[in-house]
């Protein structure tokens, strides 16, 4: 994996985002990868952004997420992949708090802002992705028919790993955000049918972030209290299971 130094970018082209992704990563369809990484946290320019970058620059942000590469690669024999670091969008959607990020098979992208204790949140970040990326591709043969099962696995899986490395302070407050009467009650009424929704159809997101009418990161807050449940019970690590296929984490027992 390589922290690549979007730095030089971000220099050259913060006005045009498209024009630096066109240029980074060599994308005809910069455009539409541009809107894209938005919905996850991708920095509009405005000059707050700017601002943040700068800060993001004092803090050594790409120093540290290559750190945490460096030791988690070597904790857990992880993958190596490209990590892209940019400002996160100073105008906060729905999804965003004041860190975010998104990962595919081959590659991770951070979204950053100047924070508080941000050593340690940064860190929870980068455990809840670099989880993502190496379950990938140690999955990469099923997740061309990847379903809701399989998300909220991933999803609990990484924010336990955050718990188990960083602490449990660390776990993002919408994997925390219901009871366990509220979780229970989603499960009943939203959830428990709709397992089989490929990624590809839209009630999947919907599902998992929680857009529309259903409750804000339903699928996330599901995930971890499914996860967190088995390993309670079960007494297993997050690396452990790093292989294993969704269809094997019998989440119906938890309800």
């Amino acid at each position: 994996m390589t922290v690549i130094d979007t730095k030089k970018y971000l220099d050259q082209w913060f006005d045009q985002p498209i024009t630096l992704l066109e240029k980074l990563l060599n994308r005809k369809d910069a455009q539409h990868f541009y809107r894209y990484l938005q919905f996850f946290g991708m920095y509009r320019p405005s000059k707050k952004a700017e601002t943040d970058y700068m800060k993001l620059k004092e803090l050594h942000a790409w120093e540290l997420i290559e750190e945490y590469e460096q030791k988690y690669q070597s904790l857990w024999d992880g993958c190596k992949k490209n990590i892209y670091i940019f400002p996160l969008q100073s105008r906060r959607s729905f999804l965003l708090e004041d860190k975010s990020g998104v990962t595919f098979p081959d590659e991770m992208y951070f979204f950053l802002s100047p924070i508080e204790d941000h050593q340690k949140e940064w860190e929870a970040l980068f455990v809840h992705e670099y989880h993502h990326i190496n379950r990938l591709n140690k999955l990469k043969d099923t997740t061309d028919q990847w379903v809701l099962r399989d998300s909220l696995i991933l999803e609990g899986l990484a924010e336990l790993a955050v718990s188990e490395y960083c602490g449990e302070q660390y776990v993002s407050d919408y994997s925390m955000k219901y009871s366990k009467d509220q979780i229970h009650y989603f499960w009943e009424k939203y959830m428990k049918n709709h397992l089989h929704v490929k990624k590809s159809d839209p009630l999947h997101d919907d599902l998992l972030f929680g857009r529309k009418f259903y409750p804000k990161f339903m699928g996330y807050a599901i995930g971890y209290y499914v996860i967190k449940h088995m390993s309670e019970e079960r007494k297993f690590h997050t690396i452990e299971k790093l292989s294993t296929p969704s269809s094997q984490f019998e989440i119906e027992q938890c309800f």
